[in-house]
């Protein structure tokens, strides 16, 4: 497991004995994500998932899109985009991201930002599909939620990575064969009698890659090009004994931008979870 990839590790070790999960909420899609700060405006903004539309569709989709100008400034170009074609080729309600909850670092409640508008967003001839949001200054880089997950009764705490940890490290990395001078991101943490490691690696000699184990134990090395990981956050479960991760991550191919996944773990039937869209099910 060598040479230019990325490999995230997820181990989980020991046996568990757990009780059947509690809480669900029924129905519901949960949105969680990490905000980001417009270069030129006081405004924030999340990465529309593009995932779900047809190939022949982007063409159509582009060409729907008017020159309504939103923001223009020496860096940052932004184009409105209706929210009817957002709802028709991205499958996205505007409703859904009305208000979205902002975290802090103990997985409360603190603050919220308001939806504005689905938009086109160039940054020095990088393009992407964004949705605007107006709130308070000072919460670039926080987790927010949709408004459905903020009830306390359905929010489990997912515990925080350990990542100074050398010994530990030093042990996970020698039973994969990993150097530690082409690691980007180690961390640990305990649930009960189990142990999540999440190791983020690359070498430049091979392709770059997430790989998830359980139980020492490869699950899936079918991630691909998902760039390195640059920090890993705790966020609220729907479910009790499936705590949630989310991943920073960035690419080589865009140093300056950095686009978010949610990795979690089900205790009970000891598997790993790779939530689509970044969306609890």
């Amino acid at each position: 497991m060598k040479n230019f990839f990325l490999i995230l590790i997820i181990l989980l070790v020991n046996s568990c004995q757990s009780q059947e999960n509690q809480n669900t909420i029924n129905d519901s899609i949960l949105f969680v994500d990490i905000a980001k700060k417009f270069i030129d405006s006081d405004e924030y903004f999340i990465n529309l998932d593009t995932g779900a539309m047809m190939f022949e569709d982007y063409g159509k989709f582009a060409g729907s899109i008017t020159n309504d100008t939103v923001f223009v400034s020496k860096n940052e170009f932004r184009i409105r985009i209706e929210d009817s074609i957002v709802e028709q080729y991205l499958k996205i309600n505007s409703q859904s991201l009305k208000k979205l909850f902002v975290l802090n670092s103990n997985q409360e409640v603190v603050d919220s930002i308001d939806f504005k508008s689905f938009e086109l967003y160039d940054y020095s001839n990088h393009q992407s599909y964004v949705a605007s949001f107006t709130g308070n200054k000072g919460l670039e880089n926080q987790i927010i939620i949709s408004e459905r997950s903020t009830d306390s009764k359905f929010c489990e705490r997912s515990k925080n990575m350990t990542t100074n940890d050398s010994k530990y490290k030093k042990k996970i990395l020698s039973k994969f064969n990993l150097l530690d001078k082409e690691i980007d991101y180690f961390g640990y943490t305990l649930h009960k009698s189990d142990t999540i490691a999440i190791v983020s690696y690359f070498d430049l000699f091979d392709e770059q890659g997430i790989t998830l184990f359980l139980n020492n134990e490869i699950k899936t090395d079918s991630m691909k090009g998902f760039g390195t990981v640059r920090k890993v956050i705790p966020i609220p479960s729907k479910k009790l004994n499936e705590p949630n991760y989310i991943m920073k991550l960035k690419t080589f191919s865009a140093e300056k931008h950095f686009y978010t996944k949610i990795v979690g773990f089900n205790f009970i039937e000891k598997r790993v979870i790779l939530h689509k869209s970044n969306t609890l099910q």
